[in-house]
């Protein structure tokens, strides 16, 4: 709890530091206080749930908990639950993303104002998600038939080249 009270001196001082989540905004409003539910939120920051999975498990507002992930000392308190779970939260935050990430291209694909362009690209990453990406075709080539032609057109021209010097130097006798 010390931990979290040095982030409310830091706020109340105004020495607070940058979020170390991206495009985390200035919160519209502080929270002074800690809730317990406060503790659940930060937890189900950690299983990688969205801020509206996580309003309808607590049965509050997504603003709500758009407000409190907002707050610097929530930050906090994810980063230390994080630290807690001793696990590879990373991966299990995107586990936990994966399906609402899922929903959104859906929902993108589905919108009549998306651009077609962005639509044909949901397809292709639900696709591939779903399929596995396609095979990549590859095709050998034989050189060595290749190689050879090389070697006869190049014989060839050595000739050609051995006639041409051999009709120059017999040229000024024939004059």
């Amino acid at each position: 709890m010390s931990n979290l009270n040095d982030t409310f001196q830091r706020a109340m001082t105004g020495h607070e530091e940058p979020s170390d989540f991206h495009g985390v905004r200035e919160p519209d409003r502080d929270i002074q206080r800690e809730r317990s539910v406060h503790r659940l939120a930060a937890y189900l920051f950690t299983t990688g749930l969205s801020q509206k999975a996580i309003a309808e498990r607590l049965n509050v507002a997504a603003t709500t908990v758009s407000t409190w992930w907002r707050q610097p000392w929530m930050q906090d308190l994810v980063k230390h639950e994080m630290a807690l779970a001793g696990r590879d939260t990373l991966q299990d935050i995107i586990k936990g993303a994966a399906t609402d990430s899922v929903f959104t291209l859906i929902t993108l694909r589905d919108a009549q104002e998306t651009p077609a362009s962005v639509r044909r690209q949901c397809c292709s990453e639900i696709l591939d998600r779903a399929l596995g990406k396609a095979p990549q075709t590859v095709h050998n080539v034989n050189y060595e038939g290749e190689m050879k032609d090389m070697d006869r057109i190049n014989d060839e021209l050595r000739q050609l080249l051995g006639d041409k010097a051999l009709m120059q130097s017999l040229q000024p006798s024939l004059s």
